[in-house]
């Protein structure tokens, strides 16, 4: 049998054979990602960095609390991730901890 190697964005972890029901593909790059850690975008899962590069800003920083929880600084860059910290900081919804 043939190895293949599917298209991957991020690195998906495996702690058990169990965990790869927890893969889903982007439906911006095609690659897969832990669903529990993609954003979530007019019901389609999205990588953070591929989202990133579909939206404008202004539409990013209307998307929920709880996906913009989700982004990191890899994804967003700094200019954008200090205009989410910046949200947080006066309305307190940007989802990030500490």
């Amino acid at each position: 049998m043939k190895n293949i190697t599917l298209p991957r964005h991020d690195e998906v972890e495996l702690k058990g054979c169990h965990d790869i029901r927890h893969w889903t593909a982007c439906k911006g790059c095609g690659g897969l990602g832990d669903q529990m850690a993609m954003l979530s975008y007019q019901g389609a899962p999205f990588h953070g960095t591929c989202l990133v590069k579909l939206l404008d800003r202004r539409t990013l920083l209307k998307l929920p609390a709880s996906e913009l929880g989700k982004l990191t600084l890899g994804d967003t860059g700094t200019p954008l991730m200090r205009a989410l910290l910046n949200r947080k900081a006066t309305q307190g919804t940007c989802g990030h901890s500490g």
